[in-house]
């Protein structure tokens, strides 16, 4: 069976899409209040990677690797044309914010009693969904909505 590649610019949008839901909900958890810090940091970190995900598309031309290190994602980054942006250097202030959210709200157990990890701070929660908002509006604000047909945007 042979795959249909899309266009960089509708891989971008779809990146972007998942993000902006994914800002959706680490909002909801912090404003509600009804979700765990935890949540809204991973959530938060999603964003961020999804984001960043979407620019590579957007400025490679190629699908970014897969993984959940922000730090790698951004270091593809500084090898395209968005290094040259003004946004770019406030990236990685901001991704050193959350960098750690998505592996320590996931695997993080304290072995004596087999639980998760919670300890993230309601200061945390918020500085993750400031930083992340950050990133997915520089994101939003390079990559132009994909029009093709009706599409994301």
């Amino acid at each position: 069976m042979t795959g249909h590649v899309n266009p960089p610019l509708f891989e971008a949008n779809g990146c972007l899409h998942m993000a902006g839901n994914r800002l959706q909900d680490a909002r909801a958890l912090l404003w509600n209040e009804e979700g765990s810090n935890q949540g809204c940091c991973f959530s938060s970190h999603q964003t961020a990677e999804m984001s960043l995900k979407g620019l590579i598309w957007y400025y490679t031309k190629t699908t970014p690797e897969r993984t959940h290190s922000l730090h790698s994602l951004l270091e593809t980054l500084e090898k395209s044309d968005l290094a040259n942006h003004p946004a770019f250097p406030s990236l990685m202030t901001s991704i050193s914010v959350m960098e750690n959210h998505y592996m320590a709200s996931r695997y993080e157990y304290e072995y004596e009693h087999g639980n998760f990890v919670s300890d993230y701070t309601r200061q945390e929660a918020e500085d993750s969904v400031a930083a992340a908002t950050h990133i997915y509006e520089v994101a939003r604000s390079v990559v132009p909505a994909w029009e093709s047909g009706g599409g994301f945007g």
